[in-house]
């Protein structure tokens, strides 16, 4: 489904399909017969249940808009796209990760969508935390933890989530949050904290500690 999804218009050729679900195939018409198998056991899954997802026609395949049917993945991409940063982000994580490998042409691809999806959450989530945009504040604290889970070394959600915390006066999450962000910086890109985030960190210590 997400081969129709990444495409404008959610339509595909059938020979394209095969070129990336069987690409050590040689024999084309083992290939196209393998494709129809595969279509055969969908429109089934989709006659039992009473829905319609996937359909095709002698060239093609293509995406159908089905209200009654809702996926996790169309609606974080519509999320992202038409709702604005005051709605939750449902990213559950690496893309199709327990699918079993399926070609080594698919696994290329399937690797480039999986980081282009990445990178897209990212960037709608970095955007939704920062002070220009309007998101409600309980909203923005939400975003940030969800980009600490993406992206582990994003400083500017740990200083947002610091900042909530010295404001709950909780020193002890002030403290694991910047420490924290010291080990994912010094870990994985083998930097130290930036400058903006120690003396954020420095001067909430010394409010909180002056408020005592």
């Amino acid at each position: 489904m997400y081969i129709l999804l990444a495409v404008p218009g959610h339509v595909v050729s059938r020979d394209f399909i095969r070129y990336l679900l069987w690409p050590e195939v040689t024999d084309r018409d083992k290939a196209a017969a393998d494709l129809r198998q595969s279509l055969m056991r969908i429109r089934r899954v989709q006659d039992k249940f009473g829905f319609r997802l996937i359909e095709s026609n002698v060239s093609s395949i293509y995406l159908v808009e089905d209200e009654s049917v809702h996926w996790d993945l169309r609606d974080l991409l519509a999320d992202m796209k038409s709702s604005g940063v005051n709605q939750p982000v449902r990213y559950s994580g690496e893309l199709l990760a327990d699918l079993p490998y399926s070609g080594s042409e698919f696994e290329d691809w399937l690797s480039e969508q999986r980081q282009a999806l990445r990178s897209q959450v990212i960037e709608f989530l970095s955007l939704a935390i920062g002070i220009e945009h309007n998101t409600r504040p309980e909203l923005r604290y939400d975003h940030a933890r969800d980009l600490l889970r993406i992206d582990p070394c994003n400083e500017e959600a740990y200083r947002l989530l610091m900042i909530k915390a010295a404001s709950n006066r909780d020193l002890a999450q002030l403290e694991y949050l910047y420490k924290k962000c010291e080990h994912y910086l010094e870990t994985d890109l083998g930097i130290g904290v930036s400058l903006e985030t120690r003396m954020l960190h420095k001067g909430l210590i010394k409010a909180m500690t002056l408020e005592n």
